[in-house]
């Protein structure tokens, strides 16, 4: 019989979990920045803070797997819709990277399409998932 895994530092979980608070309130505009060096609409921001959120939410319910399974669905979930979102609408100027020996536009058609299938590979997961814990499977 496997030994349950060793509780991990609480303060871990809350380090976690006021990162993801402070992004949020930057997406919020709580939290002042300069606006030029946003690059993304706000709501993205606060998503990508509740990914955080939810991280630590998950480090301090451990022992509570209903818990941990919600919080990691919802992680994914923001996954999916914050890569659908790049993939979709991202600014072609913010893709950086690529291939020296193909055209930008051919470079930021590809960044597009692994964000897109990034988007679906996790979209994807969270109705797995959640198909499972519907039927009691999880």
């Amino acid at each position: 019989m496997p030994r349950p895994s060793p509780a991990p530092p609480r303060a871990l979980g809350l380090i976690t979990l006021a990162t993801g608070l402070f992004i949020m309130g930057i997406g919020l505009e709580v939290v002042p920045v300069d606006p030029a060096s946003v690059h993304a609409p706000m709501w993205v921001l606060v998503l990508c803070g509740a990914v955080f959120v939810l991280g630590g939410v998950g480090v301090l319910a451990h022992g509570k797997p209903e818990i941990q399974s919600a919080a990691g669905g919802t992680i994914v979930l923001v996954f999916g819709v914050v890569g659908g979102w790049v993939a979709l609408f991202g600014e072609a100027a913010q893709f950086g990277g690529g291939f020296a020996f193909l055209s930008p536009e051919a470079n930021v058609a590809i960044a597009r399409g692994v964000f897109g299938l990034g988007a679906l590979v996790c979209l994807a997961m969270f109705a797995w998932g959640t198909r499972r814990m519907l039927r009691g499977e999880a």
